[in-house]
C-alpha cells in the first residue's frame, strides 16, 4: 500500500555471644555460596543468589500508572516495578548501586501525568521507566525539558509518546488492530464487530484494523465500529450493536469488558472474543468462563509461563505481597521495560543520570531482553505511515487462546506485522 492509499490517520490518538553470632553469620554465607554454587534461574539467577549488598546513592527511577481512576486502573505496573527493584537489590543492584522505585499514579488524568513529571524532576530521577498513561501530552514536554526518558513503555495513546527524542516504547500498541484483523481472518470470521472504549485513538486503531484487513486482500468497508463509554455501566445499547456478529475485536480495559459480556448474554449475542492483553485477562476468564472459551488475545509480552519470565516468577514468590493481575501486560510490561532499562544502565561507562541514560538509550541498538519482546534498535526510527510514529521499534506480537479457562500460547512465536500495519501483504 502506498502513502496515497493509506488510511486516514488522526494525531491524538513504575562460647561469646559475639563469638555465636560470627559462627552464625560465617555458616549463613557458607550456605549462600552453596546456593549460588546450584545455580538460578534460567534467566540470571534467581533473588537468593549470593551477592554484595549495593551500595552508595540510589538510581532514583519512576512507575507511572492510573490507580484510583474509574475507568483505567493498572495497579499491576508500580507492582511489578517494586518487587523488580527488590528483586534487583538482591542481586547487588544496578552496576552496584540500589535501585529506588517512586510510584506515581496519575488517575488517567493528563494535568496528574504533567504532576507525575514534575515530581520526577524535583525528585531527579535517571527514569520513568515501564509506565502506562492514558494521556501523557501534558508530561512528555515537562520531561523533555527535563531530560528524562519516557522509557519501555508498553503502550502509547498520544502522538507525544510516538515523536519525542525521549520516548522509548517497548510495546507495539499500533501493531494490535491489524495483528488481530488477520487472525480473524485466518480463524474464519465472517461478520466482525470492532468495539472500542471511546477516546481519540480509537480511530487511529479503526483505521489500523482496516490495513491489517487490506493486508488480507480484502475490503476493509463496511466493517461496523462500536464506541464503548469508558467507564463500566449498562451497555445493552452497545450489545445491540454488536447482535448477530460471529467475532468480536475489543479494545477496551479490564474494567468494561465485565459490562460488555453481562450485556452482550443479555441480548443473547456470543461472538467469538478477541482481545488485548493486560485486558482481556486471566481474571476476565475465571469470571465468564462460558463466554470466553476459545477466545484469542494479542500480546506485546509472550505467555507468563514462558522462559522468558523466571526471573519475574521468582520474583512474585519472594516479594509480592499483592494479590493483584501479575499475569498481563502492566506487570509483564514494567518487567520487560526494568530488564532493558538495567540492560542499558550497566553499558553506560561512568556516573548514571538522567542525562547520560538519555544518551545510551539513544545508542542503544540491540536490546535484548531474551524474548520478552522482540530485540530492538533504538536507534533508528520508522518512516512508516508516513512518518507519523518515528518512536515505534517493535512490531512484533504474540497470541494466547483460552482452553479450559485458561491462557494458553499460540504457537508461542511472535509474528512480525512490519508489513500489515500499513495494509501491505504478510
Amino acid at each position: 500500500m502506498t502513502k496515497g492509499d493509506q488510511v486516514g490517520l488522526p494525531r491524538t490518538f513504575e562460647g561469646s555471644s559475639n563469638a555465636r553470632r560470627v559462627g552464625f553469620l560465617a555458616l549463613l554465607a557458607l550456605l549462600a555460596l552453596l546456593a549460588a554454587g546450584c545455580g538460578g534461574s534460567d534467566n540470571g539467577g534467581s533473588p537468593t543468589e549470593a551477592a554484595a549488598a549495593p551500595s552508595g546513592d540510589p538510581i532514583k527511577v519512576m512507575s507511572e500508572a492510573p490507580v484510583d481512576s474509574p475507568a483505567f486502573s493498572y495497579p499491576n505496573i508500580p507492582g511489578a516495578a517494586k518487587v523488580y527493584a527488590q528483586w534487583i537489590n538482591a542481586k547487588g543492584g544496578i552496576a552496584g548501586r540500589p535501585l529506588q522505585v517512586i510510584s506515581c499514579d496519575d488517575r488517567a488524568d493528563a494535568a496528574e501525568a504533567a504532576n507525575c513529571a514534575r515530581k520526577a524532576a524535583e525528585e531527579g530521577v535517571v527514569a520513568n521507566v515501564g509506565s502506562f498513561s492514558v494521556d501523557a501530552s501534558r508530561a512528555i514536554p515537562i520531561l523533555e525539558k527535563s531530560h528524562i526518558a519516557w522509557f519501555g513503555a508498553c503502550c502509547t495513546l498520544v502522538i507525544q509518546e510516538s515523536t519525542s527524542k525521549i520516548s522509548f516504547p517497548m510495546g507495539c500498541l499500533l501493531c494490535f488492530p491489524p495483528a488481530v484483523a488477520i487472525k480473524m481472518v485466518d480463524d474464519g470470521c465472517k461478520n466482525i464487530v470492532e468495539a472500542y472504549g471511546d477516546l481519540p485513538a480509537a480511530d487511529l486503531f479503526s483505521a489500523l484494523f482496516a490495513n491489517g484487513y487490506k493486508s488480507k486482500g480484502l475490503d476493509p468497508t463496511g466493517l461496523k465500529v462500536v464506541k464503548i463509554p469508558l467507564a463500566p455501566g449498562d451497555y445493552s445499547a452497545q450489545a445491540a450493536q454488536i447482535g448477530e456478529a460471529d467475532c468480536l475485536y475489543g479494545s477496551l480495559t479490564y474494567l468494561q469488558w465485565p459490562s460488555l459480556i453481562t450485556a452482550l448474554n443479555g441480548v443473547g449475542a456470543s461472538p467469538r472474543l478477541y482481545g488485548l492483553q493486560g485486558n482481556l485477562t486471566s481474571k476476565i476468564v475465571e469470571q465468564f468462563p462460558k463466554e470466553t472459551e476459545g477466545a484469542v488475545v494479542v500480546n506485546t509480552d509472550p505467555n507468563y509461563e514462558g522462559y522468558q519470565w523466571a526471573d519475574y516468577r521468582e520474583a512474585l514468590k519472594a516479594y509480592a505481597t499483592d494479590d493483584l493481575d501479575w499475569n498481563s501486560l502492566g506487570g509483564l510490561g514494567a518487567w520487560a521495560a526494568f530488564t532493558a532499562f538495567t540492560q542499558i544502565a550497566e553499558s553506560i561507562d561512568g556516573e548514571i543520570d538522567n542525562t547520560t541514560f538519555l544518551e545510551a538509550a539513544n545508542k542503544a541498538d540491540s536490546v535484548d531482553t531474551d524474548g520478552m519482546v522482540g530485540d530492538i534498535d533504538f536507534t533508528k526510527e520508522w518512516s512508516g505511515l508516513g512518518g507519523k510514529f518515528p518512536r515505534t521499534f517493535n512490531f512484533t506480537v504474540f497470541f494466547d487462546e483460552v482452553k479450559d479457562g485458561e491462557l494458553k500460547p499460540i504457537d508461542g512465536e511472535s509474528i512480525d506485522v512490519t508489513n500489515p500495519i500499513e495494509g501491505k501483504p504478510e
